[in-house]
């Protein structure tokens, strides 16, 4: 009787303990040794949030957990050279953190009130190394005082603009448009009446909207450069040796708004954002006609821009100061790819505004061949890169994976490779309360302000390889937008300097002299590929190379002939219409059964084709009414569609 008795015994004991493995597994954050310091937790995590800049909770970590235990001196496991503790046996917490991917590991004594950050340190990060660089003096021109209307500008008569040169705008730190040359680094100003002045004014919530200038985009030729005017809302386009023209405004309004435009692929129209609303003009000026409205509405909340560092961020970026609308505007051989604000899908619309397809992202760059569309999606501490197809909307992730700091993106300019930013955030300074200078510099912000300095760093990523190679690497606020040379041959990006000096002087009660000379600022920077050194172009941000990009295809009869189909006459990139009579199938495959239909007199968009089938018929991918397919276009010598 014994040994069953001895079995049974055993058995229950491996059940019990069965059950409490069982029991931990199901719940991570229960601790065998004690109550959770919930307290102590939500001061750390409110701690977390300020040096972020960014609200940090139990729900939007990607992980945290807590452990009691004791320690053999007050440094709670975590010394610090040069420090002294005293020894004894210390019951104590260790809470850890991760967010993007970076654990923050904090200490605290049982029963103390009291916590620290074992790592990363309080302080900073430890700095990256920078790359070896070559830097040529500033090239910004020094512009004298002028009350020249809008639009009216001295520009250096240039007789043709090359794709072999490497034309590059951009906006000054006094806010008015300048085009480089880095061949002949010669300055041309385009304009001269901007209104920015870098003083601590221009920081402050209730600073007046003031004359600046901003998205600069190259005509598809790369021979004329459209950019906005932000305090009246106007829209001016440039050609070399003359004066420029306004081409739209939305000045009787009285809402300052950055009107962002895009040319067509063929350059002779614009398309502009109109505050949710697309409209189209000739490039040459002349009536606008509305083409699309969103009636979606963008919430949020504008507190990172208590960093001032993220104002300047926001500008290069071209957003609309620190609200929280992000318009993205981009006219593509596929059909013009449109997002109203930042909590709204991107959408494709067709020539006729109808949408093709919706694509729910954050981030989205722009291939140079206007095909692709890569973003980023940041998931369980890792970016995980993808690209969507501008003709069928589809999107697929790469085989990539890069930190969760993953920042901004762009593209080399032979569409071989990526452009990305790594961002780690380090030391953060907090307004002092005490401060009678910041509390009349910033009396809405001051009591809340809290600043940063990372430590970025800028990477390009072989879609071949997948390899990176770092580029350059600084510890400041961040990089702005970058643009790529066209002969491949480099990148210009923005380098945004870090608020945290600026604020540091305010707590200490300095001169305003003092403080302006420390604002944070836009520095304009040219990474050479094959050498991998870096100069930094001018004071000023947001650059535009000028590029050539492929005009659109051809209108005209394309000379195909499917055997026993009419000669075609479609093109990919065009629209076609339905001729009368009888309805067009649409179908998954050239020949499967219907999936829909195009009435008759109906127009779609042409994405590709043809293709040919042993009955005669020329069938092409097309984009009707938010549907793709297939759909013929005739057989024998008889057309069922036509050229629209």
């Amino acid at each position: 009787m014994m040994l069953p008795l001895k079995r049974f015994l055993i058995g229950c004991m491996f059940g019990a303990l069965l059950f409490s493995l069982l029991n931990a597994a199901n719940n991570p954050k229960v601790q065998a040794q004690g109550t959770e310091p919930a307290a102590l937790i939500d001061s750390i995590f409110n701690d977390l949030s300020q040096k972020l800049g960014r609200t940090i909770t139990r729900r939007n970590a990607d992980n945290w957990d807590w452990t009691e235990d004791v320690y053999p001196d007050t440094s709670i496991g975590c010394p610090k050279p040069g420090q002294t503790y005293t020894k004894g046996s210390i019951r104590g917490y260790k809470i850890t953190i991760t967010v993007n991917g970076v654990v923050y590991d904090y200490r605290a004594v049982k029963g103390s009130n009291a916590f620290f950050r074992c790592s990363p340190a309080d302080t900073t990060i430890a700095p990256t190394a920078i790359l070896a660089a070559t830097t040529v003096p500033n090239v910004q021109a020094t512009l004298p005082p002028t009350v020249a209307p809008i639009g009216v500008a001295t520009i250096e008569p240039v007789t043709a603009l090359p794709a072999t040169q490497n034309l590059l705008a951009f906006i000054a730190a006094d806010g008015n448009v300048h085009v480089l040359n880095l061949t002949t680094n010669s300055d041309t100003v385009i304009t001269q009446d901007a209104e920015v002045k870098n003083t601590i004014e221009r920081f402050q919530p209730d600073a007046p909207e003031i004359r600046r200038y901003a998205n600069l985009r190259w005509s598809p030729d790369g021979t004329k450069l459209l950019y906005s005017e932000v305090k009246s809302g106007t829209i001016y386009v440039v050609t070399p040796g003359q004066q420029p023209i306004q081409i739209a405004t939305d000045l009787a309004s009285g809402k300052p708004y950055l009107m962002p435009g895009a040319w067509s692929p063929d350059g002779s129209e614009i398309a502009y954002d109109k505050g949710s609303n697309v409209f189209i003009v000739p490039s040459t000026g002349g009536i606008s006609r509305e083409f699309f409205t969103s009636n979606s509405g963008c919430g949020g909340s504008g507190d990172q821009a208590l960093d001032p560092a993220y104002l300047l961020y926001r500008q290069d970026n071209n957003l609309n100061s620190i609200r929280p609308r992000a318009s993205q505007l981009f006219w593509t051989l596929s059909g013009i790819l449109y997002t109203p604000d930042s909590c709204t899908p991107w959408i494709m619309l067709s020539p006729t505004g109808q949408t093709l397809w919706k694509l729910d992202i954050n981030h989205g760059k722009l291939s140079p061949d206007q095909k692709q569309l890569a973003s980023f999606t940041v998931s369980k501490g890792k970016a995980i890169l993808q690209l969507t197809n501008l003709a069928t909307g589809q999107t697929v992730p790469t085989t990539f994976d890069l930190p969760a700091n993953v920042e901004a993106l762009g593209w080399t300019a032979d569409g071989s490779a990526l452009l990305y930013e790594l961002s780690m955030p380090g030391e953060f300074v907090k307004s002092n309360a005490d401060s009678t200078t910041g509390g009349q510099l910033f009396p809405e912000w001051w009591s809340r302000m809290v600043v940063g300095t990372n430590s970025s760093s800028l990477w390009r990523l072989p879609l071949n390889s997948g390899r990176p190679t770092q580029l350059f690497a600084r510890q400041g606020f961040g990089i702005g937008s970058i643009s790529t040379a066209p002969d491949n041959s480099g990148v210009a990006f923005t380098w945004i300097t870090s608020a945290a000096p600026m604020l540091k002087l305010i707590n200490a009660g300095k001169s305003a002299s003092e403080i302006n000379a420390a604002l944070p600022h836009a520095e304009l920077y040219f990474i050479q590929y094959d050498t991998l050194t870096y100069r930094r172009l001018a004071l000023g941000g947001q650059p535009a190379f000028s590029r050539v990009v492929q005009p659109v295809a051809p209108t005209t009869p394309q000379a195909i002939n499917c055997p026993g189909a009419p000669l075609s006459r479609l093109v990919v990139g065009g629209q076609g219409r339905v001729l009368p009579g009888d309805p067009n199938d649409i179908r998954p495959a050239p020949g499967a059964a219907s999936i829909g239909q195009i009435p008759a007199g109906a127009t779609f968009m042409v994405l590709e084709g043809p293709t040919c089938t042993p009955n005669g018929i020329a069938w092409w991918r097309v984009s009707y009414n938010g549907q793709t397919g297939w759909t013929a276009e005739g057989q024998g010598s008889t057309y069922f569609v036509e050229p629209a």
